[in-house]
């Protein structure tokens, strides 16, 4: 990349260098805390090699860096500045005011075929539960009209999320959300894995309710599998079955909690401040909740069944290798 010194003072050779940090497709960065959940090993960021020689006021250069991507799918935002090195931590200069549009510089990268595996349960929705602001009466989540508001819902149709091609024969694969999206959860261990929805068009069917129905998957080994899901009546358990490639069986229960529960110190995939109902919308947080629920990594497994619990909706499944 090019980089000029804009300042007034000569950057000194072997005091400044290139970094890149990373953001998620909402905008929240990397914390440091997910160094070790999330398996992806950029954050603090990653600094390139200190300029060898100065670069005085005015002066430009092309220096190198060498960048590892995140090693979990989805679109993410690289942020580029220059660092001035020293002491313990180095100091952006982008930390001040920003006050040209060449003070840092961001690339969008979107990252397939990673460490997660999201699971196409197009074919198995059999809820409508989110309607937009022009329909409110489209989709019943609760059986009594109350859905998700659409606008607070991925997929985006706009923004960095948008299709970056029109031309359907080079179309992407679909966009693979963070957990979390638009929200500030604490859980960062959940942070980074993410998620594939259905559609939010009027009449569209985006989730599933668990009637004991078996998932297919990709025969491989897999050691968590993250759930997007709610119950429309409290806290209801929602047992899966996990069989492997040996024939072998293993129960998981996870207890998942009501959509209009107030967010607590677990994971949400995805969170409002509204709850819609075809007479108009209600100051209530609305959650799609996220749990992740441990895979025997030894064993390749074959298929996921559901329990049957028809009052948990299942928005979205995510196997991380």
């Amino acid at each position: 990349m090019t980089v000029i010194n804009r300042g007034p003072f000569p950057w000194a050779a072997g005091s400044y260098a290139v970094a890149v940090r990373w953001a998620y497709a909402d905008g929240f960065t990397f914390r440091r805390q997910e160094e070790g959940h999330v398996r992806t090993p950029i954050a603090p960021p990653q600094l390139g090699l200190a300029f060898t020689k100065t670069l005085a006021p005015g002066e430009s250069r092309k220096v190198p860096l060498d960048v590892r991507l995140p090693d979990r799918d989805g679109r993410y935002i690289a942020i580029f500045t220059v660092v001035r090195l020293g002491g313990q931590t180095p100091t952006y200069l982008d930390s001040g005011v920003v006050s040209r549009t060449e003070d840092i510089a961001a690339a969008v990268v979107t990252v397939h075929g990673g460490r997660l595996v999201p699971l196409d349960l197009t074919k198995q929705f059999d809820t409508d539960g989110i309607s937009t602001e022009d329909a409110p009466a489209d989709g019943d989540l609760d059986g009594k009209g109350g859905t998700l508001p659409g606008e607070w819902f991925a997929p985006d149709r706009f923004g960095l999320n948008r299709s970056l091609t029109a031309d359907p024969k080079r179309m992407p694969p679909p966009i693979t959300y963070p957990s979390g999206y638009y929200s500030e959860i604490t859980s960062t261990s959940a942070r980074g894995a993410g998620f594939r929805y259905g559609s939010t068009a009027k009449g569209a069917k985006n989730a599933l309710s668990a009637k004991g129905q078996p998932i297919p998957v990709s025969r491989d080994r897999y050691y968590a599998l993250h759930v997007a899901a709610l119950s429309t009546e409290g806290t209801a358990p929602l047992k899966l079955t996990f069989k492997y490639a040996d024939g072998t069986t293993e129960d998981r229960t996870i207890k998942v909690a009501d959509w209009l529960a107030p967010e607590t110190q677990e994971a949400i995939a995805i969170g409002a401040p509204r709850k819609r109902t075809p007479q108009g919308d209600m100051g209530q947080p609305t959650a799609i909740h996220h749990y992740v629920v441990p895979v025997s990594v030894g064993k390749p497994l074959a298929s996921i069944t559901l329990g049957s619990a028809p009052n948990v909706k299942v928005f979205a499944l995510t196997l991380e290798r």
